[in-house]
């Protein structure tokens, strides 16, 4: 089993990727054979090059993202994170979030998995 302070470091570094809006910083805290579940139409999404889509997807449209890490609860080689903050698209439009994002990390300090639970209402209605 990893150290509860491997989990809560990859944890905080994968938001810092997403507060910076690093799409190459978002993959490498990924495992080769990482699975993305709730991601779109189809879940799980598997592999880097997935990971990859789910990141453009999720930061390009993008212009700022204010999320912060609220709770953390570690488990074994996992944690279940809430979060909120805001996020403001390109055309100007801002939203207030709330998830959790649930993680699996492996041996290597890398996410072998995780599943989002979001209100994608509030996101979608930004576009």
């Amino acid at each position: 089993m990893i150290s509860q302070e491997v989990i809560k470091d990859t944890i905080s570094a994968y938001f810092a990727a997403n507060r910076a809006m690093d799409v190459e910083g978002f993959v490498a805290m990924f495992a080769q054979d990482a699975a993305i579940y709730n991601a779109g139409e189809v879940s799980p999404l598997v592999g880097l090059e997935a990971v990859r889509q789910v990141a453009i997807q999720s930061i390009i449209p993008f212009s700022k993202m204010e999320i912060e890490i609220k709770r953390m609860f570690t488990v074994g080689n996992g944690a279940a994170v809430f979060y909120s903050g805001a996020m403001t698209a390109k055309n100007g439009r801002s939203a207030n979030v709330e998830g959790i994002d649930v993680f699996e990390i492996n041996e290597q300090g890398k996410i072998q998995s995780i599943r989002f639970y979001i209100d994608l209402a509030a996101i979608v209605a930004l576009f």
